[in-house]
């Protein structure tokens, strides 16, 4: 339990930590506020080279997001594993990654969006 606390006491791990999850809440609520207003058959996927590979309902959307806070949660949990194991710099690349990833998934968001919206 020490180490959970010591865990979010290091400010550079909360903060990565604390945007990701923020940036997946974005994720969830413009994709909520875009989509909702679509019919119920939208594109999931668009290629440049091919056009529109993929297609589906349109609550299928969120399974972008849902795997970007999977993901978040697992890492989380690793992070401070690995944290209590003193191996700090390995918990500040996940951390790191798990920001990364989410910054990725919002870009599928908004090219999902935007293909439909726009």
């Amino acid at each position: 339990m020490q180490e959970i606390k010591e865990f979010f006491k290091n400010k550079l791990l909360l903060t990565l930590f604390i945007f990701s999850i923020i940036i997946n809440i974005l994720n969830f609520s413009f994709l909520f506020y875009f989509i909702e207003k679509l019919n119920n058959l939208i594109i999931l996927h668009y290629n440049v080279y091919l056009g529109v590979d993929l297609m589906g309902e349109s609550n299928q959307v969120f399974l972008i997001p849902a795997i970007g806070l999977f993901f978040a949660l697992i890492n989380l949990c690793l992070a401070i594993y690995f944290f209590s194991k003193k191996e700090r710099m390995l918990s500040h690349i996940l951390s790191l990654t798990t920001f990364i990833v989410q910054l990725g998934i919002s870009v599928a968001s908004g090219s999902v969006i935007l293909v439909n919206y726009f």
